[in-house]
């Protein structure tokens, strides 16, 4: 039985949410969805969640038909919050400051544009075989295998006026980012020679981001 404790709704809606047959959660009275609230919803396709400012651990956990979620004001997307979700194309986080591990890793996604995320943790994205960008433009700190596996991906933009901090021995992005490949990573201009001489960075290609 789903944990309805952070998911008021209608009486119809929870009755939908309890028996599994819910299609569609719009409610802007949710402040947060519980852990694992909503998982194994297996008729799930819509969800918007307009004043929702956190979305709990396994929250959306393997729900196959759930094809867009919109979280305007989420501020934290907990750990497989989102995860193996194969039919999610889109998503909107415009106020998430922290992806947590594997939150979205499985998921449709084509993009992943996070303007106030800071943190990216690992295997958050990984095996979004159809994500083709990721837009950061403050993250300071991504995880291990972040984007592993994820074969589409030509473009990653991180906009932090630092390095940002990747975890020793760790490869957040997949080998098409490796020099020579078809993938680029674009930080701020006065970076560029920063981001070739770090570590841990000096083996993707870099550029400068544009404009």
């Amino acid at each position: 039985m789903a944990n309805t404790r952070d998911v008021m709704g209608d009486q119809a809606c929870l009755e939908a949410i309890v028996s599994g047959t819910l299609t569609s959660l719009v409610d802007d009275e949710v402040y947060s969805v519980a852990p694992s609230a909503l998982q194994y919803m297996s008729h799930l396709e819509h969800v918007s969640l307009p004043n929702c400012e956190s979305v709990g651990e396994w929250a959306f956990t393997d729900c196959p038909r759930l094809t867009t979620a919109l979280l305007p004001e989420c501020k934290t997307l907990n750990t497989y919050a989102f995860y193996n979700d194969a039919a999610l194309a889109t998503i909107s986080l415009q106020k998430c400051e922290i992806v947590y591990s594997h939150a979205l890793e499985g998921t449709a996604l084509t993009e992943a544009t996070l303007p106030e995320c800071t943190s990216v943790g690992g295997y958050a994205f990984r095996s979004c075989q159809n994500l083709a960008t990721a837009t950061l433009p403050k993250c300071a700190h991504i995880g291990p295998g972040a984007f592993q596996s994820c074969g589409e991906l030509t473009s990653v933009i991180i906009g932090a006026s630092s390095v940002c901090h990747v975890d020793t021995g760790s490869y957040p992005l997949p080998t098409q980012f490796d020099e020579g490949g078809a993938g680029t990573v674009y930080v701020p201009a006065d970076l560029v020679a920063s981001y070739k001489a770090d570590a841990l960075w000096k083996d993707y290609n870099i550029a400068a981001i544009e404009g």
